[in-house]
């Protein structure tokens, strides 16, 4: 069926809102008419999807909206994009967009990244709709991998995903084309920028034993759906109230939330680290840097402080206190906490 894409005829094809959001990435577990933590913000018990026949729903930080406002909100789309994703997902071949009558605006100029950035939100969104919870019932392998790395933990927030079987691609030497390499279980970290809405997924590839995948490169990051890429973004564990932990890997971020109890946000890297915004209300931070023989992890931690002080914000660096033996690269504050626990 052709039809210009009508806001309102769209919507008269869905039947269920809370399948359609499903199906189109969003974690069930959010979709419950009881308070849990919001999709989008991250915050805990302040989302409630109540559905009412149009996918209602309500944040305390977000505002509330339907289901259109929810995927919008999600993954950052325009209505018109909005329009077409749900449209494309009910297999209806809407030709345009049909505008409201509105008193004529100028042209928008053409944006030459909006191919490259919708073939990444599809990436994303695809991968992610085949997630599960990171529960240890559901992700056999991701558990064994912590309990490898001296993390036992009987649950994980909820920017923490597992995916049971990942293509690992690597490009062919001589042609550059992805090679497919095998499928691997894999843990699933979502990169947010400050507000909270989803920027890219991290991957972590891991063998059913709990190791890291005997691949060349076992974590990387997929095609981030923003011109800044992961600048400024970071996996957030837990949100904060005035005081908040930064650290740069995601395990050591995970030792450090289980040993103190606190939220703690991963940046994936010290170039990252540098770069992560916090948000307005954060009045203290605690930067948990490695300790680097080339001493980047103690570089980006300063640059990060100098600008988090710059605009008023108490901070503190710390770094773990030992020495590198000869040859070790890092040490970080799993290493740290390991080593305590022992």
């Amino acid at each position: 069926m052709v039809v210009d894409m009508d806001a309102e005829l769209i919507k008269s094809h869905i039947h269920d809102h809370r399948a359609l959001l499903e199906g189109m990435g969003i974690d069930g577990n959010f979709l419950r008419n009881k308070h849990t933590s919001c999709p989008v913000c991250g915050g805990r018990d302040r989302f409630r999807f109540d559905d009412k026949g149009y996918g209602a729903w309500y944040c305390n930080q977000c505002g509330s909206g339907d289901s259109f406002k929810l995927l919008m909100n999600f993954f950052g789309w325009t209505f018109p994009e909005t329009l077409k994703q749900v449209a494309n997902y009910l297999g209806i071949q809407a030709e345009r967009y049909k505008r409201p009558s509105t008193p004529s605006k100028a042209k928008k100029p053409y944006n030459p990244d909006k191919g490259p950035r919708e073939w990444a939100r599809n990436q994303l969104r695809q991968l992610f709709k085949n997630c599960v919870p990171a529960e240890p019932s559901q992700a056999v392998p991701l558990f064994r991998y912590l309990s490898n790395r001296g993390l036992d933990l009987k649950g994980l927030p909820d920017s923490i995903k597992f995916h049971p079987n990942v293509e690992y691609f690597e490009p062919d030497e001589k042609t550059g084309k992805p090679i497919l390499l095998g499928l691997y279980p894999a843990m699933i970290g979502v990169f947010t920028d400050v507000t909270g809405l989803p920027v890219t997924l991290h991957r972590t590839y891991l063998t059913e034993s709990g190791q890291k995948a005997p691949v060349p490169s076992p974590k990387k990051v997929m095609t981030p759906v923003t011109k800044g890429g992961v600048n400024g973004c970071s996996i957030k564990l837990g949100m904060p109230s005035d005081t908040l932990y930064l650290a740069e890997g995601l395990e050591t971020s995970l030792a450090i939330m289980k040993a103190l109890n606190v939220p703690i946000w991963a940046c994936g890297s010290s170039v990252f680290l540098e770069k992560v915004q916090v948000p307005q209300w954060v009045s203290k931070v605690y930067i948990m840097g490695d300790l680097d023989a080339s001493g980047a992890g103690e570089t980006s931690a300063n640059i990060l402080a100098d600008r988090l002080r710059s605009n008023g914000i108490k901070t503190a660096i710390c770094l773990p206190e030992a020495e590198l033996k000869p040859g070790q690269k890092s040490i970080d504050w799993l290493d740290v906490i390991q080593g305590s626990d022992k």
